[in-house]
């Protein structure tokens, strides 16, 4: 279906379900990260103009600082092994972490009509209560530890800066081309709590990114397992009450034209899983990069620092906050492969055995062409090559300590 038409549907009218107004709700807080409008289907209750301008505003603010952090390479002489470490780690994450609010940007129209068929279209076809309340708890699950886990890291930064004040030092929590470290005026001061405010504004955004991918790649691997549950309740079709009351026939056509309609939500459904990859494959690759990069400086770091409490926490809570955030990315991707290889299972299950005759012949044929087409693996990719899965995940822990080895 063409983009323009796709469009002309946003604007009809639609049955609004607990999926809906679930991103409903989310969308808040990807418009507070200052992510575009993407659920343009529903009325979002804000003034456009101002969120644009905020937008942009955020966007100005949030490149000087990352610019800034970059500066500090050039400026910054006095830094200790922990505070150079930072540095790199910081400024070489958050120049790539900023670019993926861009990828939203660029693929707005993409995400809005992906979410329109996800949230609305295939699940007024059909929509099975208990997967959906599945989804929901379990999306809202990783999108609250995600940002609880984002939050301590944070916490623990500023933490650390306090203690660095109350041992007669300076507060620097990300280092940045201005002021210098050791610089205890007032001005300096503010500029440093300012820095670590601005860190707070860019890594909001980042984490709106985040959410979207988790909630909506959540959404996908539910949706397969809705599918399955839409095949397997064909059978109640040639249940005996129904056999009684419509007769054997018109089971057979009913059950046809149900099988059809099954064989075309799947078809939407690949589809949304290909704009899925469009739309994440860049925030996968670079998410891994940053993971395997950023994981061994910090065991590096963990090495060759001064082995305090407040250091030591502060360097565990930073690699679990990164090692959460690319888990959930690559779980829900090896949810959506695990949840279509199922999908075959569940059409075989149909009940197709029931039809006899010519419609027999007819659903064997569809039935071929249906289990065709979902045996053949869904699998998201970073790289274009590289697999999103639980074994994917392990492989980069374990090649980032493998980067680690190599180093020290």
């Amino acid at each position: 279906m063409s983009t323009s038409s796709e469009n002309s549907n946003h604007n009809s009218k639609h049955n609004l379900n607990k999926t809906s107004l679930y991103f409903y709700k989310v969308n808040t807080f990807w418009l507070i990260g200052a992510l575009p409008d993407l659920l343009k289907w529903q009325e979002s209750g804000y003034t456009k103009t101002i969120h644009k301008y905020i937008q942009k505003v955020l966007t100005v603010c949030i490149f000087i600082f990352v610019a800034m952090e970059v500066g500090s390479f050039f400026t910054q002489k006095n830094l200790s092994a922990k505070q150079a470490s930072d540095m790199t780690i910081l400024a070489f994450s958050h120049s790539i972490l900023t670019s993926y609010s861009f990828v939203i940007e660029y693929y707005k129209e993409e995400v809005n009509i992906l979410l329109y068929k996800l949230c609305i279209k295939m699940k007024n076809v059909y929509n099975d209560p208990e997967v959906e309340r599945q989804m929901i708890k379990k999306t809202t699950m990783y999108s609250v530890a995600f940002l609880l886990n984002l939050m301590s890291a944070l916490v623990s930064y500023g933490l650390e800066g306090v203690m660095q004040v109350l041992r007669g030092g300076t507060f620097v929590t990300v280092v940045t081309a201005w002021p210098d470290v050791t610089d205890k005026s007032i001005a300096a001061g503010i500029g440093r709590f300012f820095g670590y405010f601005m860190w707070w504004v860019c890594m909001t955004r980042v984490s709106a990114v985040f959410i979207l991918i988790i909630i909506t790649t959540g959404c996908l691997a539910y949706q397969f397992n809705n599918l399955q549950s839409y095949f397997y309740s064909l059978n109640d079709i040639f249940d005996e009450q129904s056999i009684r009351e419509t007769g054997q026939e018109n089971a057979e056509q009913k059950y046809e034209e149900a099988l059809k309609v099954g064989i075309q939500l799947h078809s939407e459904t690949l589809w949304c899983t290909r704009q899925c990859q469009l739309v994440c494959g860049f925030v996968y690759s670079a998410q891994i990069i940053i993971n395997v990069f950023v994981f061994s400086l910090q065991m590096l770091q963990m090495m060759s620092t001064e082995r305090t409490l407040a250091m030591a926490f502060t360097i565990v809570l930073t690699s679990a906050s990164l090692l959460y955030s690319t888990g959930i990315l690559m779980w829900n991707g090896g949810d959506v492969t695990v949840a279509a290889g199922l999908l075959p299972t569940a059409i075989y299950s149909s009940g197709w055995q029931n039809c006899r005759g010519k419609s027999s012949q007819r659903v064997r044929k569809l039935l071929v062409i249906a289990m065709d087409q979902a045996q053949r693996p869904v699998v998201l990719r970073s790289f274009g090559i590289m697999e999103i899965s639980y074994q994917a995940y392990v492989s980069m822990v374990k090649a980032s300590y493998s980067a680690f080895s190599l180093m020290y």
